[in-house]
């Protein structure tokens, strides 16, 4: 595989593993990485000026897929004089009453934070609106305020401390993005199925004496006209065929607990 492959992510964190290991798989496939916040990346997809995106995944968009890389809580973090160690756990009443460092109009983490805090009946205005992560804990940590990140990207950095919030859906999850009329492109389809390949081998799934402890559901198409069933096989097996379906784009892999055994139900297209 030649050529390049341009990427938009929302944060370089959450792709850092794929990254280095895509690399050592295609060294001849130039990387060109760049950042911007949801919109941005929603906007590079559509306009042809990138192949992927990593991006979170807050609702179905009809022309864009999506497949799941990670999820992390949204955390605040400040230094020590705002977040004081004795209360760990903020409600956003008690956000509201510290000066709050946003990000601009069109991040996810802004919008994930305005709307748990609309349902506890709290209206969040920000001291200062910054463009850019980068800039936004640079902020943080000379004593502007407090901010707002997934925990996933926080670093540790002496200046600051971070404290949990409050709240039901304050879940970042993280996705790898691209645009499906593309998804035929090579180099687009060698990435997604190279990052869930590495994504299965780093992630936590807990599959014991053959029981799945977690759902996965991979949608490829809308239409299946085939199902085949396989139960009773084992980790290695089930990995294998989700990531033939992925690189083969056959259809839908749906891994569903059972009682001593994996089922695996592969709709063929």
């Amino acid at each position: 595989l030649k050529g390049s492959i341009r990427i938009i992510a929302d944060s370089a964190s959450h792709v850092l593993n794929i990254l280095a290991a895509f690399r050592k798989k295609y060294p001849n496939v130039k990387v060109i990485l760049r950042s911007g916040n949801s919109e941005e990346v929603e906007k590079a997809l559509r306009s042809f000026n990138a192949e992927i995106g990593i991006m979170p995944n807050l609702s179905n968009k009809f022309d864009i897929g999506m497949k799941f890389i990670g999820s992390s809580n949204i955390i605040a973090f400040g230094q020590p004089d705002y977040l004081k160690p004795h209360k760990p756990i903020l409600k956003m009443i008690d956000v509201k009453r510290l000066p709050i460092i946003f990000r601009e109009k069109g991040s996810t983490t802004r919008q994930i934070i305005e709307e748990e805090a609309k349902k506890q009946g709290v209206q969040l205005r920000p001291i200062i609106e910054v463009e850019g992560r980068e800039a936004m804990r640079e902020l943080v940590a000379s004593g502007a305020g407090i901010g707002f990140i997934s925990e996933a990207e926080f670093i540790n950095d002496s200046r600051v401390v971070k404290a949990n919030l409050y709240g039901s859906n304050l879940i970042m999850n993280e996705t790898v993005a691209f645009l499906k009329q593309r998804s035929n492109v090579r180099v687009i389809k060698n990435f997604l199925s190279f990052s869930f390949i590495t994504f299965s081998r780093s992630s936590n799934l807990d599959i014991k004496k053959g029981i799945i402890s977690s759902l996965f559901f991979i949608n490829f198409s809308p239409v299946a006209k085939l199902t085949v069933g396989f139960s009773g096989i084992n980790n290695s097996w089930a990995l294998c065929m989700i990531a033939f379906a992925f690189a083969f784009n056959i259809g839908s892999v749906i891994l569903i607990p059972a009682r001593f055994s994996v089922k695996v139900i592969i709709a063929i297209l």
